[in-house]
C-alpha cells in the first residue's frame, strides 16, 4: 500500500508540474511577444533615422540582428509551450484551458524547518515502504542465519521391557546435545 500511495503522490507531483509549467510557458511566451514589439518598434524608429539621414547604418543592422533574435526567441517559447501543453495532455487527457496560478493556504504548514522534516519522515509513504523493505531485509537475513547458531535439543528417551530370560527391565535416558554448523 505504500509502494501505491507512493505512484499515486508521484504522479500528482508530475500532472502539477505540468499544470505549473504551462502556466510558466505562457507567461514567457507573453513576455518574448511583449519583447517582439518593442524590438519592433525600436527597429522602426531606428530605421527612420538612417533613412532620414541622422542614422548609421550600422545601428540599423543591429536593430536588425536583435529584432530576429527576438522573433527567434518567440518561436522557441511558443515551441516550449507547445511541449508543455502535450505534457499537460498526456498526464490528464485534457487540454489545458483557463488554468489559474494556484495560491498554497498558509494554515497547516509546519512551523519550523525540523517540524517539516519530522512531519515527512512520519507521513511519507515512500520511507515507510523503504522502511518496511528494510524490515523484510533484516528478518530475511535473521532467518538465512539461524542455520548457523548453535541448537540445543533436550532427547529423552524411556524403554519398558519385559525379557522371559532376564526379566523386567526398566531404561530411561535423558540426552543434552549440542549441535554447531562450523562450515
Amino acid at each position: 500500500s505504500y509502494r501505491v500511495s507512493t505512484v499515486t503522490e508521484d504522479q500528482v507531483l508530475q500532472v502539477v508540474g505540468a499544470y505549473l509549467e504551462v502556466l510558466r510557458r505562457t507567461e514567457t511566451v507573453g513576455l518574448a511577444t511583449e519583447n517582439l514589439a518593442q524590438h519592433e518598434r525600436i527597429y522602426d524608429l531606428i530605421r527612420k533615422r538612417t533613412e532620414s539621414g541622422v542614422g548609421r547604418r550600422a545601428d540599423l543592422e543591429q536593430a536588425d540582428a536583435r529584432l530576429a533574435l527576438a522573433r527567434s526567441s518567440l518561436r522557441q517559447e511558443r515551441g516550449f509551450w507547445d511541449d508543455a501543453q502535450t505534457v499537460f495532455f498526456r498526464l490528464t487527457r485534457r487540454a489545458p484551458q483557463s488554468l489559474q496560478m494556484p495560491y498554497p493556504p498558509m494554515e497547516g504548514f509546519p512551523g519550523t524547518p525540523a517540524a517539516a522534516i519530522d512531519a515527512a519522515l512520519e507521513r511519507n509513504p515512500g520511507i515507510k515502504a523503504a522502511q518496511s523493505d528494510l524490515a523484510a531485509a533484516l528478518a530475511q537475513r535473521e532467518g538465512a542465519r539461524a542455520g548457523f547458531w548453535p541448537r540445543v535439543d533436550l532427547e529423552l528417551q524411556s524403554t519398558h521391557d519385559r525379557n522371559a530370560v532376564i526379566g523386567k527391565s526398566y531404561d530411561s535416558t535423558a540426552l543434552v546435545r549440542l549441535r554447531y554448523n562450523l562450515f
